[in-house]
Order: structure tokens, then C-alpha cells, then sequence
């Protein structure tokens, strides 16, 4: 054997000693540490339990405090002096779901002030979820915190029920002091100086597995469920539907989905900012939780939109009755930032297994009745039909039938004339939009233009409207104006102004000749900013017309504040005219006589017959326009009726009664040469 061999046998032996006499040194000091760190939490678990029963039998009020309660005077003075009960220095309480209510630093952060709403904590809201008791230590500067203090969660419970969770910070500084005192020489002895080598990097494997330990809770809550309201996200609702559904065919049982909305929730977020909106979602989700209680399982899936899984014991109308439960406690007002809001809720749900026998199918049906309950009127609950989803393919087909003529140019104008009711003459022609289906069928504007103002193509639209509409009556007679339909929806949007004046300019067709009709409807909401484009409109030099006067809100404010300057009287006067007993004609007159006193001149529409003409005449009613008159008519029979309307002007008086013949001249003719090349 030679001398190196002989060397390296004693180095390997002593060496695997030394290895093994590091185990043990390093397994009896991780005994010893964890034994300390038992002993410690034991006693902090000890305090704050003992300290919660206390607040849970001193304070009467404690489940309406964590549902948003605001303190008395009393409950104020007793929770800044139960922050000095024992060791407890500090606490927090959190409700049911997880989210903080109350902070001993500062009491007022409590309740429904939206910018104060707490986080929802993941240890508070699995502390009831699992039953366990959470742990964190910490170390302060003996100032503003101990120097050894350590956090405990644990269920406050109040008569044996579990009302949420608080988290109890506990002074251990005297006796971490106390038993680190005890445990000292036996450590010193067990450990050695080896032990301090140990204790580094056992103590930050010790923080580094606790802190990986909180980012998996905090990860696993994030990605199950709902940060603001605490309820489960559209993952888990789903796979929990899976699992309802699986139990429900096993058990012969009938599971119900409920998809809802709130209704303008948009305009909450617009008009009071997204603190006060989220604090509206989270009120709604509380009030969501009150009345499906323990019939169901919430789920908010995103933005306003909740859903709702209930687990059917009875007949099928107990979906029904759920879903009305609940646009009732939806439609209560919403007091948050000072303002009291109402927003309604909208439902739609069907009901295993009869509207659908998987998750998607299920799924599908409550949204098609989601979808139809929201055409409906909003503030509805409605139950899935199977005509629902016929109805729902047909708007599909006309929104995407809308975008293609959009994109391929398919809108088509018409034209119907305006006539001067004294003297017969042509005064103009109003634009009309008009599509045809795929199949080449007339798709009406009462049908296509609602769907285009929902799905915001109305603005494109609208626009090219106004721009084809001043190009072409830029090619008839001077004397000869176009009126153009306006959509409520495009006042939402100041650029109306500029798409009016980039038509203007494009086609060189003067201001004056131009006429926006807008309806009342406008008027109802954002009167102020709905005024400030109309005068910018006017301003242009524009005239505008407020049509179907006489149907809506009809109010003689708008009169005075509005610049309008035309009335239409909507055409279900004149379908009025003929009825016995109506005061059709005494409305009319009085609707005419306000025209004379404002300088405001009134059309008649949906005239249909000679009685009707005669009848304006005799009332002085100023334009008038219907099928009688002329129906509304492609670009190419335009010329056609400005032609016959110069001939009629040369050949002599027209059978007016009351007024006297327009004068000859060749000025009709020249205008009716060039309108015949349009």
C-alpha cells in the first residue's frame, strides 16, 4: 500500500465523520428551531383566539360591521381600545369573502367608501375554507412595531358560526426573550459554532419556502377567482357547471344557469369614474350572494357581466323564480360616493337537461335567452325558448349583413319630394336609407337601423349618408334643399359637426340648402351637451328640423332653448284626420299657430289623400309630404319630377286656392335641363 493511499483512507474516514457529525449537528438545530417556532406560534394562536372570542362577545353589531356598517361613537372607542388588549397591538377583520373591513390603524378605511375598500386576502378567505390557522412572523424596530411579533389568522366566530376572519398581530417580543433565554445554553451546546454556519441558510430556505408558499395561495385565488368581488372567475364557473352537471345526471337532477348584466353599467363607469363602479359591482355581488344564498353558486365573468349556478330540487320554475329574485334585489338603488345610483339587472337562463344536455350547450342557451331579454327592454328575466336561438341567427345574419353593405358600398338613397302646401310647388326631397338582403328583399330602416346604431356602425353610416346626400342635391336646382335623417346615437359624438362640414365642403352644396332632422329623442339625456351641437350645427348655416313632433316628449322648453327651424308633424295625425270625435284637427291647428309665433314652419307627413290636402291648406300648414305627393324614389327619377314641377310652373297657376300664380320665367327651365342630367 503506498503512502498516498495510506493518506487518503484516514482523510475519506474522517471526512464522512465530519460529514455526519454536520447532519447531526444540523438536523438537532432544525429540531430545536422548529421546536422554538411551535412553541411561539402556539402561544400567538392561544392569544388570538382568545382575543376574538372577546371582540365576538363584546360587540353586538360585529356581522353588520363586516358587511359595510358604519361605527358608532361606542364601537369606535372599543376597537381603538381593543388594539391594547394583551399582547394584541394590531388586527385586521375580513368578511366572509375574504375582503378587509376593518384595520385597527385606521378605522375610518372601514365601509362602502370605495376608494377605501380593502384587498381581498387570500390566507383571510381560505382560513374558512380550509379550517386551518396561517401564520407569519415578523421582526419590527421595537418603535413602531415589537421586535418580535408574529400575524395569526384565524375564524372569528360568533354563537358557533364562522362570521369571517381576523388577523391578530401578537406582541412576542418577552416571551421569544424568555424562551430564547431557556433554550440558549442547550442550543449553544447542541450547535456548537457549526450551528450559526447552519442557521443562515436554514433560516432563508425556512422565509424563501414560506414566501413560495404565499405567492402558490395568492396565485391559486388569482386564478380561481374574481379579485374585486371574491366570487369564483369564468374558469371555475365552468369546470363547477361540469361537476354540477356530472352530479346531476347521476342524481336525476335538473341544474339551472343564469347569465346577467347590469344595464347601462357603462355609463356609471363614464360618468362617476371606475372607483365608484367598482364599488357598484362589488354592492351588486353582495346583493347577488343575499338572494341566491344557499340555492346556488356566483360567478362573475367578467366586466358587469355575473353567472349564476343553482341546483334544482323541485320543478323547473324554481329557475324562474331565482332569476326574478334576483332583478329585484338588482333594481334597488345603489347609495356609493355621495350618489344614488339605479341600475337595473338584465337575465337570461335555461335549465339542464332539457335546454341543453352538456356545459356548452347550457352555456349557449342562457346566453341566447340573455340576449333576447336585453332586445326586450332590459330589467327582465327570461327563460330559454328554442325560437330564441332562430332569432338570435336572424340578427346575426342582418349585423353582418349591415358590416358587408358597409364595406362593399350596398346602401342605396331614395328620395321623397316635399311640396309647399298653398302653392303645390317642389320644395325638396328627403333622404332615405334603403338595403336590400342578400336575397335582394327591401330590409326596412325601422329593422336595420336600430341594430346598426347598437353595434356602433351607425356613425360610418350616417356619415356616408350625409356625404352622399349633399352630392347628389348639389346637382339640382338652387332652389331645391335636402333633409337628412340624424340618429340619436351620432350625438354622442362631436364629430357630427365636422362630418357635416367635410359633406359640405366635398360636394360645394351651400349650407342652407341642407336640413338635419333629429328627433326629441335626443333631447331626453345631455341636454346641455346635445344643445351645444345643434348650435355648432347651426353656426354652419344648416337648418334643422325636430321630427315626429307631437309623438314623444314633446315639451315647448325645447322650443324655446333649441334653434330649430322646422316642426314635422308626424303622419299618424293625418291617418287621425277621417276618425269621428278626434281633436286631430284643433291639435293641428294649435301645432301650426306655435309655428307662426316661433318663426318655425311646419311639414305635414303621410299625406295620403285630396280631404288631407285640402285640409292643410285651409289650416295653412306650411310643407307637406306623402305617398299622394310622390313615394320615395331612386337617384334616376329625380330629374324626371323636378322637370314635371318646372312645367307645371311655366304652364300656369296651379289650382291653389288662395294663392296667386308664380310669375314666368325661364329660370325653371334652366333648372330643370340641368336636373335632367343628373
Amino acid at each position: 500500500m503506498t503512502l498516498t493511499m495510506r493518506l487518503i483512507k484516514p482523510l475519506r474516514r474522517y471526512g464522512l465523520i465530519a460529514l455526519a457529525a454536520l447532519a447531526i449537528i444540523a438536523g438537532t438545530s432544525f429540531v430545536w428551531m422548529a421546536a422554538f417556532q411551535d412553541v411561539l406560534q402556539k402561544d400567538a394562536e392561544r392569544t388570538a383566539r382568545g382575543w376574538q372570542a372577546y371582540l365576538g362577545a363584546a360587540v353586538d353589531s360585529l356581522e353588520d360591521i363586516l358587511a359595510g356598517g358604519e361605527l358608532t361613537q361606542r364601537e369606535r372607542a372599543f376597537f381603538e381600545e381593543a388594539q391594547t388588549v394583551g399582547k394584541v397591538f394590531r388586527y385586521k377583520l375580513f368578511d366572509t369573502t375574504g375582503r378587509q373591513r376593518l384595520i385597527s390603524d385606521d378605522l375610518d378605511a372601514v365601509v362602502n367608501s370605495p376608494e377605501r375598500l380593502g384587498e381581498h386576502n387570500p390566507e383571510a378567505a381560505m382560513v374558512l375554507a380550509t379550517g386551518r390557522t396561517f401564520f407569519e412572523g415578523g421582526n419590527g424596530d421595537g418603535v413602531s412595531r415589537p421586535l418580535s411579533y408574529t400575524e395569526v389568522y384565524v375564524p372569528l366566530v360568533r354563537e358557533g358560526r364562522a362570521i369571517g376572519t381576523v388577523e391578530v398581530y401578537v406582541d412576542q417580543t418577552e416571551s421569544s426573550a424568555v424562551l430564547a433565554a431557556a433554550l440558549q445554553d442547550a442550543f449553544l451546546k447542541t450547535l456548537g459554532i457549526l450551528a450559526l454556519g447552519f442557521a443562515v441558510p436554514a433560516g432563508a430556505y425556512g422565509w424563501r419556502s414560506r414566501q413560495q408558499a404565499r405567492t402558490a395561495r395568492k396565485l391559486d385565488f388569482a386564478a380561481r377567482f374574481d379579485a374585486l368581488t371574491g366570487t369564483m372567475n369564468r374558469a371555475s364557473f365552468r369546470s363547477h357547471v361540469e361537476a354540477s352537471l356530472d352530479r346531476a345526471w347521476q342524481n336525476n337532477q335538473k341544474v339551472a344557469v343564469h347569465f346577467l348584466d347590469l344595464d347601462k353599467f357603462k355609463d356609471v363607469n363614464d360618468t362617476h369614474g371606475h372607483a365608484i363602479g367598482d364599488a357598484v359591482l362589488a354592492m351588486a355581488a353582495d346583493r347577488l350572494r343575499e338572494a341566491i344564498g344557499v340555492e346556488g353558486e356566483l360567478a362573475r365573468l367578467g366586466g358587469d357581466e355575473f353567472a349564476v349556478s343553482q341546483t334544482i330540487l323541485g320543478d323547473e320554475d324554481e329557475a324562474g323564480r331565482l332569476a326574478r329574485r334576483i332583478v329585484e334585489a338588482l333594481a334597488r338603488p345603489y347609495a356609493v360616493g355621495g350618489a344614488v345610483l339605479t341600475i337595473a339587472g338584465t337575465i337570461g337562463y335555461a335549465v339542464f337537461p332539457r335546454h341543453g344536455n352538456s356545459v356548452a350547450k347550457l352555456l349557449r342557451a342562457a346566453d341566447i335567452a340573455l340576449y333576447k331579454a336585453k332586445h326586450e327592454g332590459r330589467g327582465l328575466a327570461l327563460g330559454f325558448e328554442p325560437s330564441m336561438e332562430a332569432e338570435r341567427q336572424l340578427r346575426l345574419d342582418l349585423e353582418a349583413r349591415l358590416r358587408a353593405a358597409l364595406a362593399d358600398g350596398e346602401f342605396a338613397l331614395y328620395f321623397q319630394p316635399l311640396y309647399e302646401t298653398a302653392s303645390g310647388a317642389l320644395q325638396g326631397f328627403e333622404a332615405l336609407l334603403r338595403l336590400n338582403d342578400n336575397d335582394g328583399k327591401p330590409i326596412t330602416p325601422d329593422i336595420f337601423i336600430p341594430i346598426a346604431e347598437e353595434i356602433g356602425l351607425i356613425g360610418d353610416i350616417g356619415e356616408w349618408v350625409v356625404k352622399e346626400a349633399c352630392r347628389i342635391a348639389a346637382e339640382w336646382p338652387d332652389n331645391l334643399i335636402v333633409a337628412v335623417n340624424l340618429s340619436p346615437v351620432q350625438f354622442q359624438d362631436a364629430a357630427i359637426v365636422e362630418t357635416v362640414s367635410r359633406a359640405l365642403a366635398g360636394s360645394r352644396l351651400p349650407a342652407r340648402r341642407l336640413e338635419l332632422e333629429v328627433t326629441e329623442t335626443i333631447l331626453i339625456a345631455n341636454t346641455e351637451r346635445v344643445l351645444s351641437v345643434l348650435r355648432k350645427l347651426k353656426s354652419i348655416g344648416v337648418s334643422i328640423a325636430l321630427d315626429d313632433f307631437g309623438t314623444g316628449y314633446s315639451s315647448l322648453s325645447y322650443l324655446w332653448r333649441f334653434p330649430f327651424d322646422k316642426l314635422k308633424v308626424d303622419r299618424s295625425f293625418m291617418a287621425d284626420l277621417g276618425n269621428d270625435g278626434s281633436k286631430t284637427m284643433e291639435v293641428l291647428n294649435t301645432i301650426i299657430a306655435l309655428g307662426k309665433v316661433l318663426d318655425l314652419k311646419v311639414t305635414a307627413e303621410g299625406v295620403e289623400t285630396e280631404e288631407q290636402v285640402a285640409l292643410l291648406k285651409r289650416i295653412n300648414c306650411d310643407l307637406m309630404q306623402g305617398y299622394l305627393l310622390g313615394r320615395p324614389m331612386p337617384v334616376a327619377e329625380i330629374a324626371a319630377t323636378i322637370l314635371n314641377d318646372a312645367k307645371a310652373a311655366l304652364s300656369g297657376p296651379r289650382p291653389v286656392a288662395g294663392r296667386r300664380a308664380p310669375r314666368k320665367s325661364a329660370a325653371p327651365l334652366r333648372a330643370a335641363r340641368k336636373a335632367s342630367q343628373v
